[in-house]
């Protein structure tokens, strides 16, 4: 079994990120969700996609210090994606598989963020 690079988690999160800015409702129907049928939604999808460039962005465009740095904040969104993960779970109406697949992704995005934050302090 080959180990992940974590230095393919920066490309990912420009590619999803580009994906859900460009076609929020492809992006969506993956997570369950339905940008095309609010509006909102689609907004809100656009505000993650950005987030998430801009993470990637910064990640793979720093050295040192400041790279940790980045590597830390995409695990801060990661780990806010998990809390909001849990509040769906809370909320009537919510989509739950959204919750669960969004969740899992951040779980692993940590973990391949924390072994990215150490490489880049190394």
């Amino acid at each position: 079994m080959t180990a992940i690079n974590p230095k393919q988690l920066p490309f990912g999160r420009i590619a999803v990120g580009a994906a859900t800015y460009a076609a929020p409702d492809l992006v969506g129907a993956v997570f369950g969700f339905k940008p095309s049928e609010d509006q909102a939604a689609a907004f809100m999808a656009r505000l993650f996609g950005v987030r998430d460039v801009a993470v990637g962005i910064g990640t793979l465009a720093s050295k040192g210090e400041a790279q940790a740095m980045w590597w830390r904040l995409g695990m801060l969104c990661d780990a806010a994606d998990v809390a909001t993960g849990l509040l769906a779970f809370r909320t009537s109406g919510a989509p739950k598989r959204g919750a669960v697949l969004t969740m899992a992704v951040a779980v692993g995005a940590l973990g391949i963020g924390f072994a990215g934050a150490r490489a880049a302090k190394a």
